[in-house]
């Protein structure tokens, strides 16, 4: 990551506003904690998501790692529970687990899981499709920061943006030319933002697709099923 902010844009066309409506994670809803989950096997206790139209998405933040013979986590989710996270892709694409970034201190997002109960005794979830699965360079209550963060300061769902430096309300501020999720008022805010508000490690986040879109879930609808962008 570069070592100073990245030059500002004062375009008026707004990522975050075209998003419209966004929330952060503490909906435990649409991110659920693990033990919320629904079984993949058929136990018995009622469902929670049992509807075609019901979203939702586990974050937990990686523990452990194993790579013996297929690539194993150990994770906890916002409440501290503690269970493991198995790949179990197809044969062809095994390759493509990105495992330069399953490292402990990271967040894995994981769509639409299930737990699972492994032939071992333990419990977790047993992930095959690839592309339901994101990770994040930020420990959990790290994410949890910079979605609140997102909401607060980006203007999105009609609220008025404001300076992630000072604070100031303002229709004239500059847009983070990287994440282009942030504003400031000046070079003076950036450096602050950067330096003393968290945004150099929040900007590689932001700037990921892959979140932008996840803070959108709770407002999807209808029973397509959410997607992180390729």
């Amino acid at each position: 990551m570069a070592a100073t902010p990245a030059q500002g844009t004062s375009s008026p066309v707004s990522p975050a506003a075209a998003l419209g409506f966004v929330a952060g994670f503490d909906n435990t809803e649409t991110f659920p904690f693990f033990d919320k989950l629904d079984s993949d096997q058929g136990l018995a206790g009622t469902r929670f998501y049992d509807e075609p139209d019901d979203h939702w998405c586990l974050l937990a933040e990686i523990c452990s790692v194993e790579r013996f013979l297929r690539v194993r986590l150990v994770a906890r989710d916002c409440e501290g529970r503690s269970f493991v996270i198995a790949f179990y892709p197809d044969a062809a694409r095994a390759g493509d687990i990105d495992t330069a970034r399953l490292q402990p201190g990271h967040t894995v997002a994981i769509l639409y899981a299930n737990q699972h109960f492994f032939l071992d005794g333990t419990d977790g979830v047993r992930v095959e499709n690839l592309s339901a699965c994101r990770v994040f360079p930020v420990g959990l209550g790290a994410l949890f920061r910079i979605g609140a963060d997102c909401c607060d300061y980006s203007g999105a769902g009609g609220e008025r943006k404001k300076c992630h430096g000072c604070g100031r309300e303002d229709v004239g501020l500059v847009r983070c030319g990287r994440c282009d999720f942030f504003y400031y008022c000046d070079k003076v805010c950036q450096e602050v933002g950067w330096k003393r508000k968290g945004h150099r490690l929040a900007c590689r986040v932001v700037a990921d697709p892959a979140f932008k879109a996840l803070l959108t879930l709770p407002r999807v609808r209808g029973t397509d099923r959410f997607r992180f962008p390729t």
